[in-house]
């Protein structure tokens, strides 16, 4: 018998680095076994031998799966658990999806590629990018000025020198539209991976992909653990999302991770985006190359006319007590060109709380600390933290008044007032209420030939979307980002307000977009209309050098959750005691998280800062057993 050391893929904080399983005979590093853990069965990955012979009571690998993870994705992996504090189970999890025990035989498809006609300035990015020595480029590219081609004619390359790319999008309602255009330029040997695919489909492209067949990949951050052999390029679009940021445990960002696979495989990294990251566009500047990209991909001008409607000024609202007239005004001139409107509003639902008008009660969820929002077609208020429904109020709880104001609409509000407006239009509403008949990615083809004449939605339908017969684009409370208490709350908006105005001017048709706001004169919407983003990052750095944010320091998070106030309190006050002596670092008070509330627990946070990255990871990983939850690198500290 020989004893292997064997990686168990199990979100477990208490699962060993590595077990010991015996087999009869030895296995190589990399294989991928079946094996028992306590009472369940799992997957793992054999990394190694173990020579002590005198170890009893060793269980035996249950079985050996047809695969082998290559040498490639054996270093990712080990620089996982060595620069995030991971378990062992955790970051080996990310490796081995549940699909790995449904892989069967397919057939190689036939190979196609389409030439990808690039204009002056798109030609001279690619040269740019791929007559560089720097590993790492950000493409800062205006909206509508082409990034998906380069994209594309970068993975064209690839292929023609026996690679493969991966294109990374930040969410899968993002994924269509482009996996859509690299299927009409490379066949079959385009693919799309994500968890919302039947678990044969992620089967045979995880094959695929093993195989070391060339192909070109679009999903999201989960694709980065797909078991590459060669990449020529690794991509990521509309690389400032949030989304590319994995909020859960394992927690890691995808940029990070795509840097290093880069550099495993000796494969070339963009980040495109219209509105990059502050801290990105610092590191990047540093160790790589930014390059700018204007105009239009088409090479026609369009014009954009934009409109600030203060929201204070009633008399702006005489039609509808939410639609400005200005607004309601473009969208029936749209709607008689039979062209398409585009309205933004970033709270789902219908209000987004109630409030009895003699007490000023307002309905709270039980287990949060947040409002419930009502919800007019199921007649049902909801949290939007917990998803708990509860019934609506029909009379204040605390002092049985009749007058209950339902506030701050939401986007099935604006459905309502649309269709009331104008009751011949086609509507539809977009935000993560959708069922899945609804949602993006399933109705892109009617979104693009027009069938739908008013989309209503939260910021999901302002990413990266390119819509042909687009006219007119409304954004209501564009300021209610800049509510949150948190460094990032200017950036965000920023680049929520600028990428909604992207949507429209593209080369197809001039456009119109009305912006409704308490803040009219604010500099960051002022900036944020101009793409006057060199104004915006001067003033934002200054900022955040004073307060010792990113990109100047690294940021770390350590909360406790508990049944009770003070329990929560007393743990965390636990954990700052232990790091306060530590002068490398600054570290907050204990408080309460912004979320102080979730799911029936409290939450208290300390903020960690601190010059070296390292000097985090070390204090992270050096804290006392207990149950309590921490982040790296993070992006907000909301």
């Amino acid at each position: 018998m020989i004893f292997h050391n064997v990686a168990v893929a199990k979100n477990q904080g208490s699962v060993p680095e590595t077990l010991t399983y015996s087999y009869p005979s030895k296995l190589p590093v990399g294989q991928l076994v079946s094996v028992s853990l306590r009472s369940d069965s799992a997957t793992g990955i054999v990394t190694g031998y173990e020579t002590n012979n005198r170890i009893k009571n060793i269980k035996p690998i249950s079985g050996v799966l047809n695969f082998t993870l290559n040498q490639k994705s054996l270093a990712l992996l080990a620089w996982l658990k060595q620069f995030y504090p991971f378990s062992n189970g955790q970051a080996t999890q990310l490796f081995l999806p549940n699909t790995i025990k449904k892989l069967h035989e397919f057939t190689p498809p036939t190979s196609r590629v389409l030439p990808i006609e690039l204009n002056p300035l798109q030609l001279d990015v690619v040269k740019k990018i791929t007559e560089s020595t720097v590993q790492t480029t950000l493409l800062q590219g205006d909206t509508g000025s082409g990034k998906t081609r380069i994209y594309l004619h970068l993975a064209a390359l690839s292929l023609a020198e026996n690679l493969s790319s991966l294109l990374l999008v930040p969410e899968i309602g993002l994924s269509g539209q482009i996996w859509q255009k690299a299927k009409e330029t490379f066949g079959d040997r385009a693919v799309i991976y994500h968890s919302g695919l039947k678990q044969s489909e992620r089967a045979k492209i995880w094959q695929r992909v093993s195989s070391g067949e060339n192909l070109v990949v679009v999903g999201p951050r989960s694709c980065l653990f797909l078991p590459f052999k060669a990449l020529g390029y690794i991509i990521l679009d509309e690389a400032h999302e949030a989304a590319y940021k994995q909020d859960q445990s394992p927690r890691y960002d995808a940029r990070v991770v795509a840097a290093k696979l880069a550099q495993i495989h000796g494969s070339k990294l963009l980040l495109g985006s219209a509105t990059p990251r502050i801290q990105d566009v610092a590191v990047i500047r540093q160790m790589g190359q930014v390059i700018a990209l204007t105009g239009s991909a088409t090479g026609v001008t369009n014009t954009r006319q934009i409109h600030i409607v203060d929201s204070s000024v009633r008399e702006e609202f005489s039609k509808s007590y939410v639609l400005s007239n200005k607004l309601l005004s473009h969208v029936d001139t749209t709607l008689s060109n039979s062209e398409q409107s585009l309205i933004l509003i970033n709270r789902r639902g219908t209000a987004r709380f109630i409030q009895c008008a003699n007490c000023k009660w307002i309905a709270q969820c039980s287990q949060c600390s947040g409002g419930l929002t009502y919800h007019h077609d199921s007649y049902t208020t909801q949290c939007h933290i917990c998803t708990k429904k509860q019934p609506v109020p029909v009379s204040c709880p605390e002092c049985g008044g009749l007058d209950l104001a339902f506030k701050n609409p939401g986007t099935k509000a604006i459905v309502d007032e649309l269709q009331k407006i104008f009751p011949t239009a086609v509507i539809g509403r977009f935000d993560s209420d959708n069922i899945k008949s609804e949602r993006l990615d399933t109705n892109m083809s009617k979104l693009q030939d027009g069938e739908i004449d008013i989309l209503v939605g939260t910021q999901l339908i302002g990413k990266g979307l390119d819509l042909p017969k687009l006219r007119t684009v409304g954004i209501i409370s564009a300021d209610s980002g800049l509510l949150f208490p948190d460094f990032s709350s200017e950036e965000k908006t920023y680049q929520f307000i600028h990428q909604i105005i992207g949507r429209v001017g593209r080369g197809h048709m001039d456009g119109t977009v009305v912006i409704q706001t308490r803040l009219p004169d604010s500099p960051i919407i002022t900036d944020a209309i101009h793409g006057n983003w060199s104004a915006f990052e001067n003033r934002e750095l200054l900022v955040r050098k004073a307060f010792h944010y990113p990109p100047f320091v690294h940021l770390g998070r350590i909360w406790c959750r508990r049944k009770s106030q003070k329990a929560a309190q007393q743990a965390i006050e636990k954990i700052y005691q232990h790091l306060k002596a530590n002068k490398e670092m600054l570290i907050s008070e204990p408080l309460p998280s912004f979320y102080e509330m979730e799911h029936g627990y409290y939450n208290w946070q300390i903020v960690l800062r601190a010059k070296k990255r390292s000097t985090l990871l070390t204090a992270l990983r050096g804290l006392p057993s207990g149950d309590w939850m921490y982040d790296i690198d993070v992006d907000n500290l909301l």
